[in-house]
């Protein structure tokens, strides 16, 4: 994979989405790509001077953009303020990255402030846009740009790695993401609640705000970018799970319009998390839409 994106990059001035679950190792391959183009040496040695400044996120030519702080989202200020100093030349190379982790936190005027840069990249300056949710992303900005999906870790493999029984019942759950099962197994209890309910989705009201209320007591923190990282392991679980009973239904030729409807209204809820909505509000409106399979 680093190869192939090495030799895009050496050839023409692309822009990257790189797209998968948590803890698949986007925002590794990403500095892995940077190494491989600035460092001197094939493959990257990671012991000189320019692999270790990518490695501890300060080379001049390896620029970082992120949520500050407690913030929810990447704010146009932030935008702005990368595009303003992309007017000035690379330092120290010929190349420059752009890595933009959790993209999809970009709020709209921060997408449209990038979208004129992607569409006329500075020269020699390669964006790499990281996230979880590229349904959460604006269409325009995912046109521009080349995609690249991540694929999960086998389940095979995340046996091995987290060292645990093949037969845990959250594993199949995890999307082959390490951080998402560590998620899950710190909260088992309520995750465990949630999957039972998509398993068999109660219609009761009183059922459902009782798991919505459980459900906040997950994501709740001190810090808003973190509670926003746990709502979104959340809402994953809801949609693998809807996304594997329309895969079944497809497949054994059973009417599945109802299941994608669903699908496409939890991702329209779920774009409220970004937002001033409560978060029990956004999860009680997500359980009411898949209860209605149930019915």
């Amino acid at each position: 994979m680093i190869e192939k994106i090495v030799n895009k990059i050496n050839t023409t001035n692309p822009s990257f989405i790189f797209a998968g679950s948590r803890g698949v190792g986007k925002k590794h391959i990403a500095l892995e790509v940077a190494k491989s183009v600035l460092c001197k040496k094939i493959p990257p040695c990671n012991n000189c001077d320019e692999c270790r400044r990518i490695d501890k996120e300060i080379h001049p030519n390896v620029v970082i953009i992120k949520p500050e702080g407690d913030a929810k989202d990447i704010k146009i200020e932030n935008i702005r303020e990368l595009v303003k100093s992309l007017t000035f030349s690379a330092a120290e190379g010929y190349k420059r990255f752009v890595i933009i982790d959790e993209a999809h936190r970009m709020n709209e005027s921060s997408f449209n402030a990038l979208l004129k840069t992607l569409e006329e990249p500075p020269k020699d300056t390669i964006f790499i846009l990281l996230t979880a949710n590229l349904h959460s992303m604006l269409p325009t900005i995912i046109s521009r740009c080349e995609v690249i999906k991540f694929p999960p870790i086998s389940n095979e493999k995340m046996v091995q790695i987290l060292n645990v029984s093949p037969s845990h019942m959250l594993i199949p759950y995890s999307m082959g993401s390490i951080s998402t099962f560590n998620f899950y197994v710190a909260n088992e209890p309520q995750i465990s609640s949630l999957i039972s309910f998509l398993q068999k989705p109660s219609s009761s009201y009183v059922d459902i705000s009782d798991l919505a209320g459980d459900i906040m007591e997950v994501v709740s923190s001190d810090s808003k970018a973190q509670e926003l990282e746990y709502m979104e392991y959340i809402i994953s679980l809801i949609l693998f799970d809807l996304t594997n009973k329309y895969k079944t239904a497809s497949e054994n030729d059973q009417n599945s319009s109802n299941i994608l409807n669903c699908i496409e209204e939890i991702k329209s809820i779920s774009k409220k998390i970004y937002l001033n909505t409560s978060p029990s509000i956004v999860f009680e409106n997500m359980l009411l839409e898949v209860a209605k399979l149930g019915s």
